[in-house]
């Protein structure tokens, strides 16, 4: 920590900027001094888990130890217990009476990232003395040839900044994804279902003053879907509706600059901690299975969000998210002697969910097993656009001259979405033993990134990519079985050169009143924050109890 000298001599220059920075904007007729637009950059899970474990999937992530150790698939040959979520036509080859599944899923993942000194400083700034503050970045912020390590401790209800021998008895590294399914067969045609999932999503703990903090501090973001759905059969053809309700929590630290040098000198960090939900995201899911000649058979399903909500109040605009919640700010020890009061707390999330849907192909041979093959295209360019965080008349008041007030504005995140294409193939194999016909699993999944490579940061890692899935099946009983999978998306590093993420800095804005773009980010204070190296692996070992009772 500064001494209190060098405290106060910091400050004394810190102000004398400031002062001759606000004596330039009374110069430019700025209507009101001091008051420009925030620009945040909270980069929500957007890029979470494409289709069973990536960002694509942030919709509808994979579920099941039977699906998932084939890879995922399931459109034209899921269990009924899992058929909610594959395809609901599916539900109608439940046998008469009811089922239920209990099918838990262990999520492991390891997030590493090593920012890069390359290209700190953008136009204009890198032609305007870049040596002096290239060399001022650098003094301040450590950037080191090891790789930082994300720390994850599920289950808490605050894990960030928080020293490990202090946390509270956790899974390290370890997130519990639990399912519950519940159905009957009427045994002539129609079924009925009710299943529940998650919360599926990831949480992230980074040290608070660490070479990442401009892009992310600490992100939980949590996802729950509950799910109606029912079906009606005949000998070759199936149709299935699924009536869902998702629930979204999100709990996420980013930090802001202070330093009108633009230079990330620790002292004048801000921390803004948002926390909003959503309780209530309808959607529906519609499938249909039709068996083919020569063993073959066909599925298909298609998810819909179903209701677009206004995104404000008043507002003509509509959004699948309104995540409401509360917004706190924080500072550290320099930026915190400015600052006179914090008015507001509140803020809303607001983005849109694609539409996706799968087509899947199933072959059998006889009662020795089958072979799947499906395809996912999920519609990110065409349906979500942007994330905006809306603060609710939140205003931070600072006792220097011409920023008396500085309101925090809607902060639009423009994301440089692209539709996603998935294909998977499983499989599974009957090999009869004197205890019974254990069944033996294994599949592959491909998933193309829904997000630009320069867009990429450490809350929200996304690009191609491929895993690797297998697992068994064995009857304990003939209306009891147990299943166990486990599924790997191998460790993959990526190196990022080109990064258009840059920190936050709240005396960054074009002040011109005449400029179209008054009140937008000009660059003259910020650095690059994405570029260097990206590490992530992610492993999921799922076990199951499905029973049958009642027929």
């Amino acid at each position: 920590m500064p001494r209190r000298g060098e405290l106060s001599s910091k400050l004394s220059r810190w102000i004398s900027l400031k002062t001759s920075l606000s004596n330039s904007m009374r110069r430019q007729r700025l209507p009101k001094p001091g008051v420009h637009m925030v620009t945040f950059r909270l980069f929500l899970i957007t890029a979470l888990f494409p289709s069973t474990v990536f960002a694509a999937g942030f919709f509808r992530p994979g579920v099941g130890a039977g699906p998932l150790s084939m890879g995922g698939t399931g459109i034209a040959s899921a269990d009924p217990t899992y058929a909610a979520w594959y395809n609901p036509a599916r539900l109608g080859f439940a046998q008469k009476g009811f089922f239920v599944s209990v099918d838990g899923t262990a999520l492991q993942e390891r997030t590493q990232f090593r920012r890069s000194s390359v290209g700190l400083l953008k136009p204009p700034r890198d032609q305007d003395n870049p040596s002096f503050y290239e060399n001022k970045i650098l003094q301040n912020t450590e950037f080191s040839d090891e790789f930082l390590q994300a720390k994850n401790c599920f289950g808490q209800v605050r894990a960030a900044n928080t020293p490990e021998e202090d946390w509270k008895p956790c899974l390290p590294g370890t997130r519990p994804i639990p399912y519950i399914a519940l159905g009957y067969g009427s045994g002539k045609g129609w079924s009925l279902a009710f299943s529940a999932f998650g919360p599926h999503g990831m949480s992230r703990d980074w040290d608070k003053f660490g070479p990442q903090r401009y892009t992310v501090v600490y992100a939980d973001v949590q996802m729950q879907f509950y799910q109606l759905a029912a079906a009606y059969r005949q000998k070759d053809w199936s149709v299935g509706l699924g009536m869902q309700n998702i629930r979204l929590t999100v709990d996420q630290t980013f930090t802001v600059s202070a330093d009108v040098l633009g230079t990330e000198d620790p002292g004048y960090d801000a921390w803004a901690d948002v926390n909003v939900a959503d309780n209530f995201i309808p959607a529906a899911t519609l499938g249909f299975w039709r068996a083919l000649p020569f063993g073959l058979e066909v599925g298909g399903s298609l998810m819909l969000p179903l209701l677009a909500k206004p995104c404000a109040e008043g507002s003509s605009e509509r959004c699948h998210v309104v995540a409401e919640g509360t917004v706190a700010v924080d500072f550290a020890e320099e930026a915190a002697t400015l600052v006179t009061e914090v008015d507001g707390d509140r803020g809303v999330l607001t983005l849109n969910f694609p539409r996706l849907a799968g087509l899947g192909f199933t072959k059998r041979f006889g009662d020795r097993g089958f072979i799947n093959l499906d395809f996912f295209y999920e519609a990110w360019a065409q349906d979500v656009g942007d994330v905006i965080f809306r603060p609710q008349e939140l205003v931070i008041r600072t006792s220097l001259p011409g920023s008396e007030e500085i309101p925090f504005e809607d902060v639009v995140f423009p994301k440089k979405w692209s539709d996603s294409v998935g294909v998977r193939i499983g499989g599974e194999y009957a090999m009869k033993t004197d205890l019974g016909t254990t069944r033996l699993r294994a599949g592959f999944l491909y998933e193309q990134a829904a997000n630009a490579p320069e867009a990429m940061d450490i809350s929200a890692l996304d690009w191609d990519k491929m895993g690797f899935s297998v697992g068994a099946s064995h009857p304990v009983t003939p209306n009891i079985d147990v299943d166990i999978g486990y599924l790997l998306i191998p460790q993959t590093e990526i190196s990022i050169t080109n990064s258009s993420l840059q920190s936050v800095n709240i005396f960054d804005a074009e002040r011109d009143p005449e400029s179209p773009n008054v009140g937008q980010p000009t660059g003259q204070q910020l650095t690059t924050v994405g570029n260097g190296d990206y590490k992530l692996s992610h492993q999921r070992i799922m076990a199951s109890i499905r029973a049958r009772f009642g027929g």
